[in-house]
């Protein structure tokens, strides 16, 4: 009982550290002037800059550490100056969503539910928004506003962020910030990530790499437009915009929470790992990252040993749910190996083609929703429900 109590206890403080915005009053002083001071033409596009930290506005501290600063002016003066193309029509507000900033690894779920809350707020004032942070956890923070803005969403949502701060030599913090903001302002609707020099759905996004500019990776399908010397061109087939949307209209599910055990199969890895996993009191689910499309180790080496299968099979008959995805990037749960088939009859929980951070924030959404205050658990049968349903287009996407 005592460990059921501190796992709630949990949950409840990580709740606390979510901002509210319910009120303007809530903003600064000076935020809640600039807004007051917004030219309502439609020439001139109101954009929202919704900054919580990242790499791109960072400075070296005096360990020579970089450390995110608040200080926009080097960006707003630059955006000034150039006076030319989609920009000289924007009226950009900068506003932090949380102080102090922080570097993106260590962003939880309340930090995407207060940029949420934000934008919830802030809807009815402004043409765009462009989320603005780091790219370690870039990829998990798109697909938890996506869930959390699943439909009726008129506007657009930009993110972006950049591999080297705008203060270095070789940065493409200017760049993406330029594409976010120019995004921002095209007739579009649903969340989006501009990066390099694709726009794409907030759909299976990832990180692929630490240094190269051609940062994330996702679905071909999920492109809606691009950047190049002729600035941005959105594809017809992106979701328009729509003004009769307001506010009062918007399906808003900021459903969140911790309790992902994740587990990648390998080679190394035992079973006994596998069925150890649910011993631990704050695990809600294990969420097993398999190799190819939704195989693990079905043989044991010697009489008696765990096998992967077997320890999934464990944690299942505690009633611990286990989800499998896949760790490719165009991974998909359609086994026709007889590996995939133990796996499908041993009541996993199956998820297609939702992979990587997409399938982490959604495992982390539906748990939330399917949280039973009465029971103090996970409802077993909503998880599952919630899980299998294409919330966003994550089950459906093509490559």
């Amino acid at each position: 009982m005592e460990e059921e109590i501190l796992k709630n206890a949990h949950h409840a403080l990580m709740e606390r550290c979510v901002r509210p915005f319910h009120s303007p009053d809530e903003l600064p002083e000076d935020i809640r002037r600039q807004i007051a001071t917004l030219d309502p033409s439609p020439k001139k596009k109101r954009i929202a800059a919704l900054h919580y930290g990242g790499t791109f506005l960072m400075k070296p501290d005096a360990r020579g550490e970089l450390e995110p600063v608040n200080d926009p002016s080097i960006i707003l003066e630059a955006i000034g100056s150039k006076g030319a193309g989609d920009l000289k029509d924007a009226q950009i507000i900068w506003i932090p969503v949380y102080e102090p900033l922080i570097d993106s690894i260590e962003a939880r779920w309340y930090h995407w539910v207060s940029i949420g809350n934000l934008i919830r707020l802030l809807y009815d004032h402004f043409d765009g928004f462009a989320v603005l942070g780091g790219t370690d956890t870039m990829a998990q923070m798109v697909a938890a506003l996506g869930l959390m803005f699943p439909r009726k969403f008129g506007k657009p949502i930009i993110c972006t962020g950049a591999q080297a701060s705008v203060f270095q030599m070789w940065s493409d913090a200017m760049q993406n910030l330029y594409f976010c903001f120019s995004a921002a302002m095209h007739p579009i609707s649903g969340v989006y990530l501009a990066f390099n020099n694709v726009l794409r759905r907030a759909i299976n996004v990832r990180k692929i790499k630490d240094k190269g500019f051609d940062a994330f990776t996702g679905p071909a399908s999920t492109i809606v437009g691009s950047l190049d010397s002729d600035g941005v061109h959105v594809f017809p087939h992106a979701p328009p915009s729509n003004p009769f949307i307001t506010s009062r209209e918007l399906i808003y599910l900021p459903n969140f929470r911790d309790g992902i055990h994740p587990i990648e199969i390998c080679p190394a890895l035992l079973g006994s790992t596998i069925q150890k996993s649910g011993d631990n009191a704050d695990t809600q689910v294990v969420l097993l990252v398999s190799l190819g499309a939704g195989n693990m180790r079905t043989k044991p080496s010697f009489p008696g040993e765990i096998t992967h299968i077997d320890g999934m099979r464990a944690l299942i008959q505690r009633g611990i749910p286990v989800v499998v995805g896949s760790s490719m990037v165009d991974g998909s749960m359609q086994s026709p190996y007889a590996a995939g088939g133990e796996v499908r009859r041993a009541d996993a929980i199956l998820r297609g083609t939702c992979t990587g951070a997409m399938l982490e924030a959604k495992i982390q959404h539906c748990l939330a929703r399917a949280w039973s205050v009465a029971g103090d658990r996970v409802d077993l049968d909503e998880f599952r429900r919630l899980m299998e349903t294409d919330l966003i287009g994550e089950l459906s996407i093509g490559y």
